[in-house]
């Protein structure tokens, strides 16, 4: 069986903590190509608040104006993811 969970509001959670894994849908370089061990270099990337040298595509989740990932608030149906 095949299903794509996309758009579910627990997908996607800072600390890869998430129904699928989170190099899944972002994409680490100054190229922005896919590899598949990308959380060292989203770690990083997320200590530079983002803005630092790793640049990271988000391909399948929000992002806001300055392409930051959106996470939600106390207010959604998860916090933090």
């Amino acid at each position: 069986m095949q299903i794509n969970p996309d758009g579910a509001p627990n997908l996607y959670h800072p600390d890869n903590k998430d129904i699928t894994h989170l190099c899944n849908d972002i994409s680490v370089s100054p190229s922005y190509t896919w590899k598949a061990n990308c959380l060292a270099d989203f770690n990083l990337a997320r200590v530079a608040g983002l803005r630092g040298p790793i640049k990271i595509c988000f391909f399948a989740m929000a992002t806001d104006a300055s392409w930051r990932p959106i996470v939600q608030g106390c207010m959604d149906p998860e916090p933090g993811f």
